[in-house]
C-alpha cells in the first residue's frame, strides 16, 4: 500500500525516487509508520526506513518521508528515531540529506559531515556518548 502511494509525488515522498524507495523497503531493517485507520485502506502521514549499524552502534535512515500537508510529521519521526537510539544505548544517527532538507536536520541537532558536499550531504547527530568503554545518555544542553 505504502509503495503504491509513494509513487505519487505531490502525496508523499515529494522529491523522492519512487524506485529508490521501494528498494530500500527490501532492505531496511524495521519501518516506522505514521498514520491512521479509521477507513479500510489507512492514511499514511509519513514513514521511515532504517538500517541497524551495528559495527557503528547506529541507526542508518535511509528513507524519511511525510506527506505534503501534514504539519510534524518529520519531527515526529526523528524524535520517535531518537527515542529507539536511546533505548537501545545506539550512539549515533546518521543519514543522506538531499540539500534543500538539510536546514530541517540541522533544526534537530544534525550536523554536515562535509560543509561543502553539493548532492546529497551525509549528516550525524550523537545520542549517547561512549565514555571508558560505556555508552551513557547525552545530557540535555541548557538553553
Amino acid at each position: 500500500y505504502i509503495l503504491r502511494i509513494v509513487t505519487i509525488p505531490e502525496f508523499l515522498c515529494e522529491g523522492l525516487n519512487p524506485k529508490y524507495i521501494s528498494k530500500a523497503f527490501d532492505t531496511a531493517d524495521a519501518a516506522l509508520i505514521i498514520g491512521s485507520s479509521t477507513s479500510l485502506l489507512p492514511n499514511i502521514y509519513g514513514f521511515v526506513l532504517i538500517n541497524f549499524d551495528e559495527k557503528h552502534n547506529s541507526i542508518y535512515i535511509d528513507v524519511i518521508c511525510s506527506h505534503v500537508g501534514i504539519k510534524y510529521a518529520g519531527e515526529f519521526l526523528i524524535k520517535t528515531i531518537e527515542n529507539i537510539c536511546k533505548k537501545l544505548f545506539m550512539t549515533k544517527i546518521y543519514l543522506k540529506s538531499v540539500k534543500s532538507a538539510i536546514p530541517f536536520y540541522e533544526k534537530y541537532g544534525f550536523i554536515k559531515k562535509d560543509p561543502l558536499c553539493e548532492d546529497m550531504c551525509l549528516m550525524t547527530k550523537t545520542i549517547n556518548k561512549k565514555i571508558g568503554g560505556k555508552t551513557r545518555k547525552r545530557k540535555p544542553k541548557k538553553n
